[in-house]
């Protein structure tokens, strides 16, 4: 009997603890319920944001990254001057030029920023003259094996224009004086780039004065290049940073 009476207040008490803990309080009993369910939301909530923020910086970088070596390496014909003698993809490009019109050699420099290099041979009177017109174009270069002047541009408007004039001042058709004073290496420039008839007139001119035609040519020669500096056109200063003027 005293066995069934302890039995009963144990059941007893167990039955009580459990009314007090969940029926006597539902509400806190739902919110601890809910509480314990709500994290993982949260934390799968949150997964994703960080996911999604990782996935779109990623993508910023990558386009970055594509945005600069598109800005780098710039699509550049291989044959835009005939057959390449020598072409390294993204590096360099060499075009050797057996009947030069007027260049011998022209060299493509990937992400330099006066990538071409023409190469033409001019008779140099003296060191004096050549060093003059370094202090007009700092970065003209002169390889006394070859005899070749070489003319880093960004185009070949602007190296005609100089072997043009460089070509007349040589031959003592025109001063750097006039050169300079009258803006003709800007007028040319610009000229050549607007009109394609002038960048096959300084072609012509250049081949004249290399083969020494005779001295009527030259004076046709010599009023094509200083009419530039006189027709209505007007046209803004070439703003490169390889030209410093005296």
């Amino acid at each position: 009997m005293i066995k069934k009476v302890l039995i009963f207040i144990i059941v007893f008490i167990l039955f009580y603890e459990i009314y007090i803990l969940y029926l006597e309080n539902p509400n806190e009993y739902e919110l601890k319920k809910n509480n314990s369910v709500e994290p993982s939301k949260i934390t799968n909530d949150e997964q994703k944001f960080e996911n999604n923020s990782f996935s779109y910086i990623n993508n910023e970088i990558i386009e970055d990254k594509i945005d600069n070596h598109v800005e780098l390496i710039k699509n550049v014909d291989p044959n835009m001057f005939g057959k390449p003698s020598q072409y390294e993809k993204n590096n360099l490009i060499v075009w050797i030029i057996l009947d030069p019109k007027p260049w011998d050699k022209i060299i493509y420099k990937y992400n330099e920023t006066y990538p071409f290099y023409f190469h033409i041979k001019i008779k140099v009177p003296s060191l004096n003259d050549y060093s003059n017109w370094k202090k007009i174009i700092s970065n003209l270069d002169f390889n006394p094996t070859t005899g070749e002047i070489i003319i880093p541009t960004e185009d070949e408007e602007t190296a005609l224009s100089i072997a043009n004039l460089l070509i007349l001042n040589f031959k003592g058709e025109i001063s750097l004086e006039d050169i300079i004073s009258k803006n003709l290496i800007e007028i040319s420039i610009n000229k050549a780039k607007k009109y394609e008839v002038v960048k096959h007139k300084l072609i012509e001119q250049i081949m004249i004065n290399l083969n020494e035609k005779p001295k009527e040519t030259m004076n046709n020669t010599q009023t094509f290049t200083t009419d530039l500096a006189e027709t209505q056109d007007t046209f803004a200063a070439y703003e490169g940073t390889e030209y410093s003027f005296f």
